[in-house]
């Protein structure tokens, strides 16, 4: 079986796009989850080990959520996994986003995040 080169076309995977980017030159702005958030968090995380954060303003930020589940759906309906949303910016640009939420919950200066 031969490998699709289409894979490798840059314009491909923008075709399946519903609004999110490709190698953008463009940056999110910087969102925050609100500071009482944050602290219900930490004491989620001691009493229960694990937390999370519902007060983000993604679209604030310029991420659409909805954008990147309907690209998802666009990639499926291509016969594609939606793994394949990891092309695509705004994914990327959610994990930068918790890396300071992150930091502050976690009681540290600097998170170092693997995906």
């Amino acid at each position: 079986e031969t490998f699709p080169c289409q894979l490798l076309e840059v314009d491909f995977w923008k075709s399946i796009s519903r609004g999110v980017h490709l190698q953008s030159a463009h940056r999110c702005k910087k969102a925050a989850a609100a500071k009482h958030e944050v602290q219900q968090a930490c004491a989620s995380l001691d009493t229960q080990g694990h937390a999370r954060l519902q007060s983000f303003e993604w679209a604030a930020a310029g991420i659409s959520l909805q954008a990147l589940a309907a690209t998802m759906d666009s990639l499926r309906d291509r016969g594609l996994p939606p793994v394949f949303i990891f092309v695509y910016d705004e994914l990327w640009w959610i994990f930068e986003q918790l890396f300071d939420a992150m930091a502050s919950i976690l009681g540290c200066g600097e998170v170092e995040m693997d995906v």
